[in-house]
């Protein structure tokens, strides 16, 4: 998850290249905090839901 209003946790571009690095699909959650889950628990959800379903 790349939270474009997270700023704990590093810039986006680091957050893109370790995802990269790891083989990991990226989800950008526009707008969102560090509390991705709690600031929008429907996107959340939606986005989790769609990445589950495809596993």
């Amino acid at each position: 998850m790349i939270a474009t209003g997270d700023h704990v946790v590093g810039t986006e571009v680091q957050r893109r290249a370790m995802a990269e690095r790891a083989g990991a699909r990226v989800a950008v959650l526009d707008g969102l905090g560090h509390w991705w889950l709690a600031e929008d628990p429907d996107q959340a959800a939606r986005v989790l839901v769609d990445f589950w379903s495809s596993v």
